[in-house]
């Protein structure tokens, strides 16, 4: 019983080792189009990143309260006033510290 599911396994490597060694090879040329990209462009791709953010607590927020007239319950408030506080701290943060970014 045992030797079947190790066999099956192994044959699903075998077919799938052409989409294993692709993988490996994109994450290598994706690493090294990242450190290039860091090392030019640090500063941008740190406002990107702040901008990202930014945009997922705001969709999540809406998210939460299109969710609260779908759900009953008090469970996507809360979720909702997670994000709130989260994200008017993280701009809180921003705004005190945003000299030594």
């Amino acid at each position: 019983m045992g030797n079947q599911a190790a066999s099956r396994l192994w044959r699903d490597i075998q077919l799938c080792s052409t989409a294993i060694y692709i993988s490996l090879g994109l994450g290598l040329v994706y690493t090294m189009m990242y450190l290039y990209a860091m090392s030019n462009f640090a500063h941008l791709i740190a406002y990107i990143a702040i901008a990202m953010l930014e945009i997922i607590f705001v969709a999540g927020m809406g998210a939460c309260i299109y969710a609260t007239t779908k759900i009953d319950g008090y469970g996507m408030w809360i979720t909702f006033g997670c994000l709130l506080l989260s994200f008017l701290l993280f701009n809180l943060m921003m705004w005190c510290y945003w000299s030594k970014l």
